[in-house]
């Protein structure tokens, strides 16, 4: 068991710490309320652009960063080429059949869809 005189020095070390646990914490709350910022009706006015493609299909390459300016006509991404080329393919075969036809020949035209002229 501990004296009278080392209880009441436990005692009085626990009273002055109390205290100053309370300060250090309203200093650690203070100093985070300077660089956070909270509330319950909060907006954000901005501009709003919307991009859209000239052409689709699958980003190769995104050539910007977040939140980046950029000017009218600037390259945004870089488009995997494997389904335009691929389309162009399909374009160039309708277009020969189209010339190997003898002139005056009707027919319902050239093929069209996912695999025409790839026969």
């Amino acid at each position: 068991m501990l004296s009278r005189r080392a209880r009441r020095n436990a005692i009085g070390l626990g009273l002055l710490a109390l205290p100053l646990a309370v300060v250090a914490s309203v200093f650690v709350y203070i100093q985070y309320r300077k660089t956070h910022v909270t509330t319950d009706d909060a907006f954000v006015d901005a501009v709003i652009y919307y991009v859209s493609p000239r052409i689709s299909g699958r980003v190769a390459e995104l050539l910007i960063e977040d939140n980046q300016y950029v000017r009218l006509d600037d390259l945004l991404v870089r488009l995997d080429p494997s389904d335009i080329e691929a389309n162009l393919r399909i374009a160039e075969a309708n277009l020969a059949e189209v010339r190997r036809r003898p002139a005056g020949h009707l027919q319902s035209g050239p093929a069209t869809g996912e695999h025409a002229g790839l026969q």
